[in-house]
């Protein structure tokens, strides 16, 4: 599953999954700074490379104020339906 947010939170899930033998399959986030780099074995690609919604369950790890309203607010507007298309997991 890719992880939404390639931040602190998004990095410690990722740690987290790996500790269970699973690797991201990669990470998206709006931060420009980020976008091509790699964290916990996976790269990180700007959000308007996510798929369409029913092609993988994506886990939104976004730890800023407010970003989880963001992160609602975009792949809502986009058809993911929270619970069914995307998990908020911090």
């Amino acid at each position: 599953s890719p992880i939404a947010g390639a931040g602190p939170s998004g990095r410690a899930l990722a740690r987290s999954l790996a500790r269970e033998g699973r690797t991201p399959a990669r990470f998206f986030d709006v931060d420009p700074k980020k976008l091509g780099r790699r964290f916990e074995g996976a790269e990180v690609f700007p959000v308007d490379t996510l798929g369409a919604p029913g092609e993988e369950l994506v886990l939104s790890a976004v730890g800023s104020p407010g970003g989880r309203a963001e992160v609602r607010a975009f792949l809502g507007a986009r058809g993911h339906v929270e619970g069914t298309d995307w998990l908020a997991v911090t």
